[in-house]
């Protein structure tokens, strides 16, 4: 009998709960048995853990992949913000505060009495990489 048989059919006799060990352990190795359903279950969960774990580093993978394109074009619309002249940027954020009071007058309001206030300042970020993003569209993805 091969050797990795014997060492398998050894293994798996404490998971076979035989009233005569000797005896369940010979006709496992002649017979060949299957593993015992203690086995196959272990299997199964070491079998889905390890799935688990595929997906959650693939997960992992694909969020900073799409961190990083975001840092990417974060990166590309700072480039062309800096690129336009001091004072149609002045207009830019002038046009957008203008329409933040438009849209929103509680934060418009906020804006005149702390234009650094925290939520003022990323919804006037957001606002502003929106408008870069449609002025300057990014190019299209390699495929």
């Amino acid at each position: 009998y091969p050797p990795e048989s014997l060492r398998r059919q050894m293994e798996w006799l404490p998971q076979r709960k035989a009233e005569d060990p000797a005896a369940v352990l010979v006709a496992a190795i002649t017979e060949d048995w299957a593993p015992p359903p203690a086995v196959l279950k272990t299997r199964r969960k070491e079998k889905q853990q390890a799935e688990k774990q595929a997906q959650a580093r693939t997960l992992r993978q694909r969020q900073a992949e799409a961190q990083a394109r975001a840092r990417a074009e974060a990166d590309r619309q700072d480039a062309c913000w800096q690129q336009l002249p001091h004072e149609e940027r002045q207009r830019i954020e002038v046009d957008l505060k203008a329409r933040l009071r438009a849209e929103n007058p509680f934060l418009g309001q906020r804006m005149e009495g702390r234009p650094d206030s925290p939520a003022v300042v990323k919804l006037l970020e957001q606002m502003r990489r929106q408008y870069l993003a449609e002025r300057f569209p990014a190019p299209p993805a390699d495929p």
